[in-house]
Protein backbone atom coordinates (compact mmCIF):
# COMPACT_ATOMS: atom_id res chain seq x y z
CA UNK A 1 0.00 0.00 0.00
CA UNK A 2 1.20 3.57 -0.81
CA UNK A 3 1.35 6.44 2.14
CA UNK A 4 -0.77 9.32 0.63
CA UNK A 5 -0.01 13.14 2.12
CA UNK A 6 -1.59 16.04 1.19
CA UNK A 7 1.04 19.21 1.71
CA UNK A 8 -1.35 22.50 2.26
CA UNK A 9 0.82 25.67 3.03
CA UNK A 10 -0.87 29.39 2.55
CA UNK A 11 0.53 32.54 4.56
CA UNK A 12 0.96 35.71 3.70
CA UNK A 13 2.70 38.97 5.28
CA UNK A 14 3.36 42.31 4.71
CA UNK A 15 5.89 45.31 6.21
CA UNK A 16 5.05 48.70 6.42
CA UNK A 17 7.64 52.00 6.31
CA UNK A 18 5.10 54.62 7.08
CA UNK A 19 7.50 57.74 6.74
CA UNK A 20 6.21 61.12 6.34
CA UNK A 21 6.73 61.65 2.78
CA UNK A 22 6.09 58.04 1.53
CA UNK A 23 4.91 55.03 2.38
CA UNK A 24 6.89 51.70 1.56
CA UNK A 25 5.13 47.87 1.52
CA UNK A 26 7.37 44.58 1.45
CA UNK A 27 4.68 41.97 1.08
CA UNK A 28 4.89 38.18 0.03
CA UNK A 29 2.07 35.37 -0.19
CA UNK A 30 2.82 31.60 -0.84
CA UNK A 31 0.11 29.40 -1.80
CA UNK A 32 1.19 25.58 -1.94
CA UNK A 33 -1.02 22.36 -2.53
CA UNK A 34 0.02 19.07 -2.92
CA UNK A 35 -1.91 15.82 -2.72
CA UNK A 36 -0.07 13.38 -5.38
CA UNK A 37 3.94 13.20 -4.85
CA UNK A 38 4.59 11.62 -8.32
CA UNK A 39 2.40 14.54 -9.73
CA UNK A 40 3.36 18.25 -10.15
CA UNK A 41 1.56 20.54 -7.31
CA UNK A 42 -2.22 21.36 -7.54
CA UNK A 43 -1.54 24.63 -6.18
CA UNK A 44 2.14 26.75 -6.58
CA UNK A 45 2.47 30.64 -5.92
CA UNK A 46 4.34 32.48 -4.63
CA UNK A 47 3.83 36.45 -4.92
CA UNK A 48 6.60 39.20 -3.40
CA UNK A 49 4.85 42.42 -3.97
CA UNK A 50 6.60 46.39 -3.32
CA UNK A 51 4.15 49.35 -2.76
CA UNK A 52 4.90 52.82 -3.01
CA UNK A 53 2.80 55.61 -1.96
CA UNK A 54 2.99 59.36 -1.62
CA UNK A 55 0.67 60.00 1.49
CA UNK A 56 -0.53 63.99 0.27
CA UNK A 57 -3.08 63.56 3.07
CA UNK A 58 -0.25 64.96 5.18
CA UNK A 59 0.73 67.54 3.27
CA UNK A 60 -0.85 69.07 0.23
CA UNK A 61 -4.43 68.19 0.80
CA UNK A 62 -4.66 67.82 4.69
CA UNK A 63 -7.62 69.24 4.91
CA UNK A 64 -9.96 67.76 2.46
CA UNK A 65 -12.61 64.88 2.68
CA UNK A 66 -11.20 63.49 -0.23
CA UNK A 67 -7.23 62.86 -0.97
CA UNK A 68 -5.94 61.49 -4.14
CA UNK A 69 -2.14 60.09 -4.03
CA UNK A 70 -0.20 58.48 -6.57
CA UNK A 71 1.00 55.53 -6.28
CA UNK A 72 2.66 52.42 -7.56
CA UNK A 73 2.90 48.82 -6.87
CA UNK A 74 5.16 46.31 -8.45
CA UNK A 75 4.63 41.95 -8.05
CA UNK A 76 6.93 39.12 -8.86
CA UNK A 77 5.19 36.05 -8.99
CA UNK A 78 6.27 32.33 -9.38
CA UNK A 79 6.30 29.07 -8.18
CA UNK A 80 8.14 27.43 -5.16
CA UNK A 81 9.02 24.47 -6.76
CA UNK A 82 8.31 22.17 -10.14
CA UNK A 83 8.11 19.39 -7.76
CA UNK A 84 11.72 18.20 -6.97
CA UNK A 85 10.96 15.26 -4.85
CA UNK A 86 8.60 13.33 -7.59
CA UNK A 87 9.88 10.33 -9.43
CA UNK A 88 8.93 11.58 -12.65
CA UNK A 89 11.86 12.92 -14.48
CA UNK A 90 9.39 15.34 -16.91
CA UNK A 91 8.01 16.75 -13.80
CA UNK A 92 11.48 17.89 -12.45
CA UNK A 93 12.85 19.37 -16.13
CA UNK A 94 10.07 21.79 -16.32
CA UNK A 95 10.78 25.55 -15.10
CA UNK A 96 9.35 27.49 -13.08
CA UNK A 97 6.71 30.20 -14.71
CA UNK A 98 7.35 33.56 -13.54
CA UNK A 99 5.62 37.25 -13.96
CA UNK A 100 5.95 40.73 -12.98
CA UNK A 101 3.56 42.71 -12.90
CA UNK A 102 3.68 46.59 -12.26
CA UNK A 103 0.96 49.14 -11.77
CA UNK A 104 1.15 52.85 -11.56
CA UNK A 105 -2.18 54.29 -10.60
CA UNK A 106 -4.13 56.79 -8.05
CA UNK A 107 -5.35 56.16 -3.86
CA UNK A 108 -8.36 58.00 -3.44
CA UNK A 109 -8.84 58.59 0.00
CA UNK A 110 -12.26 59.40 1.77
CA UNK A 111 -11.29 60.72 5.10
CA UNK A 112 -14.57 61.25 6.39
CA UNK A 113 -16.04 58.53 5.00
CA UNK A 114 -13.31 56.08 6.04
CA UNK A 115 -12.95 54.16 2.96
CA UNK A 116 -10.10 54.43 0.72
CA UNK A 117 -10.10 52.86 -3.05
Amino acid sequence: MKPFTHIFIFAKAALTYDAPALVTTLSGEVKYLHVDMNKAPDKDKTKIGLKFRLPWERSLFSDSSVVVSPLFKGFYETKLTPSFWADNKEIRKKPRTSRIDSLLGVNIDFTRLGFNI
